[in-house]
């Protein structure tokens, strides 16, 4: 037919107005006087090709067409409502699960940071347990009057033979070690 219904392509928020126009399609003018139909009943009838719905509601929502008695009738359109909120809801879930992730996070990090540190400083009390300081009586004066407790952290490093024939020609095991002196473990830790 030559009638035409112009509504919207997007769903239509609840509480705003809906204007539906009836048209025809070789003039694109809205002065066909027609009745409007939703769901296949009258709503209006002999209007001047405009219906206003100043308020849409969710029970607005469904099938529109327009009619006029000498040109015809208009393919059907759908017409969607959606809840005034659910915009804002959609936005407002995603800002909160957000904030959730970054809290979780933070707590995570004062959490695990500490208990790590003082997991790793219980290790290294461990490895440095008290020794106790000799008995220096019969070495010379200097030996005797120091009461230092020399602490020291040895590291042996192990060298991979690269094949049999090095094994062969070298020997002997060599071992390689790397010494640290340390003054005082109480200064490392804390």
């Amino acid at each position: 037919g030559d009638v035409i219904l112009e509504s919207p392509l997007h769903a239509v928020t609840e509480g705003r107005p809906l204007t539906l126009h009836c048209l025809n399609r070789k003039t694109n003018s809205s002065n066909l006087r027609a009745d409007f139909y939703k769901d296949g009943s009258v709503l209006q009838t002999q209007t001047t090709g405009e219906m206003i719905i100043h308020k849409v509601s969710k029970s607005d929502e469904g099938f529109y067409h327009c009619k006029h008695p000498v040109r015809g009738e208009s393919p059907k359109s759908w017409v969607s409502v959606r809840s005034s909120g659910s915009a804002y809801r959609k936005e407002t879930v995603g800002v909160t699960v957000g904030l959730c992730v970054a809290f979780l996070v933070v707590i995570l990090i004062f959490l695990v940071i500490p208990l790590w540190c003082y997991k790793m400083k219980k290790v290294m009390v461990n490895a440095y347990d008290t020794v106790d300081c000799a008995d220096m009586s019969g070495r010379d004066e200097a030996a005797a009057e120091s009461r230092e407790v020399i602490y020291t952290e040895i590291i042996i490093k192990t060298k991979e033979k690269k094949n049999d024939v090095d094994a062969e020609t070298s020997g002997g095991d060599v071992t390689y070690a790397e010494i640290k002196l340390k003054t005082n473990i109480c200064d490392e830790i804390q």
